[in-house]
């Protein structure tokens, strides 16, 4: 049985995020044996990050914020994919699913999550899909997720009923079976984009070994700094080799231009 962890910023357990998310789950369920649990974050006791860099220094267990934050985090590792939704609100997330995203900040440093798959769910009245499903899709990519279908749905056309309404079924649908096909699949030949973030991040933890240690020591827990990626099967060498040049150029000219070109690794 794949597990699905629907993680929901609507503050309305019922709602129409909920209302679309639902039908994802009746066309997962039909595709094989799938098992959903859902989470309103705003229903969660999840303090405000206090900004002291703790988690990155010392690990999210020395997180002065004694909340549900470290709880959510172990049901987040136990599934085998999350789907991510939020209503738009003024053409981003809602501030409970802004919050979730800074709680888990440190994952962008320290990805936890390289097995699993992630979906994207937005509901608006018209506009700010496009622009809610790229902030959502971001912080999940730097996670490590395998990045599945997003479905931007505008809420009263779909209710309307008539062509946007059978077309959004369409895609529904078509986001349960890529979905499903992700759950099912193992180890994925990583994407120019994920080489380059790789070696950004190796360079970025490497950088900052002394002044956020346990970022640096998670990659050096699995042996990351060692690698060209995650893992190094299906990677390919010449473009593992371009991403790291660029990224060389990159860093090199970002620490000199911010007075930084003595901590270059």
């Amino acid at each position: 049985m794949k597990r699905i962890l629907v993680i929901s910023g609507s503050p309305r357990s019922k709602g129409n995020t909920y209302k679309i998310t639902r039908l994802v789950e009746e066309q997962m369920v039909v595709r094989g044996d799938v098992a959903f649990e859902y989470v309103s974050v705003g229903k969660l006791n999840l303090k405000h990050c206090y900004g002291c860099l703790t988690c990155m220094k010392k690990g999210a267990e020395k997180c002065p914020c004694k909340d549900d934050a470290l709880m959510l985090r172990d049901k987040m590792l136990a599934t085998d994919g999350i789907i991510f939704s939020s209503p738009v609100y003024v053409h981003t997330v809602s501030a409970v699913m802004k919050n979730f995203y800074d709680r888990f900040a440190y994952m962008c440093h320290q990805p936890h999550f390289r097995d699993k798959a992630a979906m994207f769910i937005v509901t608006t009245e018209l506009t700010g899909g496009r622009e809610t499903l790229e902030y959502m899709r971001f912080p999940a990519f730097t996670w490590g997720f395998k990045m599945c279908a997003s479905l931007d749905v505008v809420y009263p056309g779909f209710m309307k009923g008539g062509k946007y309404r059978e077309v959004m079924l369409n895609r529904i649908s078509r986001a349960a079976r890529d979905f499903y096909a992700a759950l099912q699949a193992g180890d994925r030949k990583p994407l120019f984009r994920e080489l380059m973030f790789f070696n950004l991040m190796k360079t970025k933890v490497t950088v900052h070994k002394e002044f956020l240690p346990e970022d640096y020591n998670y990659w050096k827990r699995r042996e990351w700094l060692k690698r060209d990626f995650y893992t190094e099967n299906n990677v390919s060498r010449f473009k593992s080799a371009i991403a790291k040049t660029m990224v060389d150029l990159k860093v090199k000219k970002m620490l000199k231009s911010t007075g930084l070109k003595d901590l270059q690794p």
